[in-house]
């Protein structure tokens, strides 16, 4: 005796969304890529070390040269070498109203007015009106205006 099973639409329905996500979940498994080995897992935490060793060399670099520029560099010769400043006035192009920045060419400091604009434009220059005043007037620049 043998027993006819007919499938119902609802089940014909389920096995094929049964067997369609059985598929898809293969597909999905097998496009993954392979686990690192334990090799390829140290290599990867030296890389990584490695590049965090650079990054913070780089930051303590940053970190000296604008010490330089602030404490260390006067900006100028030296007077036995016949004296002069080593700063000239550069003018911002395209920016209406801004008084541009004094350079120093030997320790490369930007020295600009205190001006909310030109902080957000230019945020690694040292922002000091005094310091800038001050060598501006040491500049032999003409159309620079003292701010």
């Amino acid at each position: 005796m043998s027993k006819e099973q007919t499938i119902t639409p609802e089940m014909r329905e389920l096995i094929t969304t049964s067997v369609t996500a059985a598929v898809v979940a293969m597909a999905t498994e097998l496009r993954k890529p392979p686990l690192p080995t334990a090799q390829e897992q140290a290599d990867l935490k030296q890389r990584q070390e490695e590049r965090r060793i650079t990054g913070e060399g780089v930051k303590q670099q940053k970190e000296n040269e604008r010490w330089i520029q602030l404490n260390g560099c006067t900006h100028e010769h030296q007077r036995s070498a016949g004296g002069g400043t080593h700063c000239v006035w550069v003018q911002d192009n395209g920016i209406a109203g801004s008084p541009g920045y004094v350079l120093c060419q030997k320790c490369q400091g930007r020295f600009r007015p205190d001006e909310p604009l030109m902080r957000k434009l230019d945020p690694n220059a040292i922002f000091d009106t005094a310091k800038f005043n001050q060598l501006m007037n040491e500049c032999v620049t003409t159309g620079a205006e003292m701010f």
